[in-house]
């Protein structure tokens, strides 16, 4: 069933959030960052984090009736305006821009502004999702299930909040002056340690037999959590307040146990672009860029 377009437009309630240094360090942490890069900036894809609650009221939508077992993140772009620090008290405000259907698959174009306490514009983020194969008009009862069973179990803080340092630390190797690789193992945790930080619950990236269920294999990890990756290499390198936008497009899920291969190509002066390959030689974001 598509999803209807008398939805385009659709505003959702403003959420206001107070930064804190310390929701930044187990951001900065779940994404296998160097933290010492954040004793004032923000991670790149922070803002998230602002909008996870307008995200949370897209995704279950009662209207929409999203099937989550079938939703994936297709393309994100942040554009950033002014920096954004801990003690800051960010406000944004979402609307669903788009909504059309394309090879037989829905998506929703979500789109956020986020403001400081003087109404100046911090940053703004487009988000696609793509429910493949078509939106079904209810939740399966395995995806209820697996949802409330994910929500219980992230309350309880059930998963693990440590894991091995050799997990954790990405390889980073300057190839030339202008092309720099890092290669990161997805661990098995990832996916719940992205999902407290983050605040994204969808049970698709928390219930390994929900993703087999809808032919995903296991679970997947967020794709926000690849580009937060993806960020964390061009941040090696280049200067954070540097940076004007960031986007990626997201060509396959992400699986606990890949190895991730990331490459980032100085194009001109003012353009990065990256791509994100698995074990297996298999694009799993195939455009990116970070605009300086």
């Amino acid at each position: 069933m598509t999803i209807d377009p008398k939805f385009i437009g659709k505003p959702y309630p403003s959420v206001t959030y107070q930064v804190s240094q310390e929701k930044i360090k187990e951001f900065v942490k779940a994404t296998k960052g160097e933290i010492e890069k954040y004793s004032e900036n923000i991670p790149l894809t922070f803002p998230v984090v602002y909008a996870s609650n307008l995200l949370e009221q897209v995704l279950y939508d009662p209207e929409l009736k999203l099937n989550l077992g079938k939703l994936v993140h297709g393309d994100m772009e942040f554009t950033y305006h002014k920096p954004a620090k801990a003690g800051d008290y960010i406000t944004s405000y979402a609307w669903i821009d788009n909504i059309f259907s394309k090879k037989g698959h829905d998506f929703v174009i979500f789109k956020v502004d986020s403001k400081d306490a003087n109404d100046e514009l911090v940053c703004t983020q487009s988000s696609s999702f793509i429910v493949r194969g078509g939106n079904d008009t209810d939740f399966s009862f395995t995806e209820k299930l697996a949802m409330s069973l994910a929500g219980t179990a992230s309350k309880l803080n059930f998963f693990p909040t440590e894991i091995s340092a050799l997990e954790l630390d990405p390889e980073y190797k300057r190839v030339s002056d202008s092309e720099f690789k890092m290669k990161v193992y997805i661990d098995k945790y990832m996916p719940q340690k992205y999902a407290g930080a983050s605040g994204d619950f969808n049970a698709i990236h928390l219930d390994s037999d929900l993703g087999k269920s809808v032919g995903l294999g296991s679970n997947i990890l967020h794709g926000m959590a690849t580009m937060a990756l993806a960020a964390n290499l061009g941040l090696h390198y280049f200067d954070q307040d540097s940076i004007k936008a960031f986007k990626a497009r997201f060509s396959k899920p992400v699986k606990p146990g890949d190895e991730l291969s990331f490459t980032l190509v100085k194009e001109s002066d003012d353009t990065l672009v990256f791509l994100a390959k698995n074990q297996d030689g298999a694009y799993v974001i195939d455009k990116g860029s970070l605009s300086l």
